[in-house]
């Protein structure tokens, strides 16, 4: 699991509960690259929904830019599962967040890391 990748997509705002815990997922299986290639139906599996909802919240995590899709082939040209990079670049990845605290004293957390 990459942390950082992580971090990132659970500040992402204004997508569907489906996109957003797909995009957990997918961050869950993230490398230290942001990289991750699970297959359809093991996304499908761990969101509780069908095989073709997961192909269209990837699609759609895609046309947002929040994932660019790698498509592969065995060499017998049969499909291979995707190669799914978490775009370190998107808007909402790089924040100023303040954070309460259970005893309700803040601080400021800067994410520039995140930048590349």
């Amino acid at each position: 699991m990459s942390f950082e990748a992580m971090a990132m997509v659970v500040t992402v705002e204004d997508i569907s509960p489906i996109n957003k815990l797909v995009l957990i997922l997918l961050s869950n299986y993230a490398d230290e690259n942001s990289k991750c290639f699970p297959s359809y139906d093991k996304i499908a599996k761990l969101a509780n929904c069908s095989r073709r909802t997961a192909v269209r919240s990837i699609n759609t995590l895609n046309k947002l830019g929040l994932v660019s899709i790698e498509r592969r082939k065995l060499s017998n040209n049969d499909n291979q599962s995707n190669i799914y990079t978490i775009n370190r670049n998107y808007p909402f990845l790089n924040f100023i967040k303040s954070i309460k605290h259970r005893n309700n004293r803040s601080f400021t957390c800067t994410c520039s890391s995140y930048q590349s």
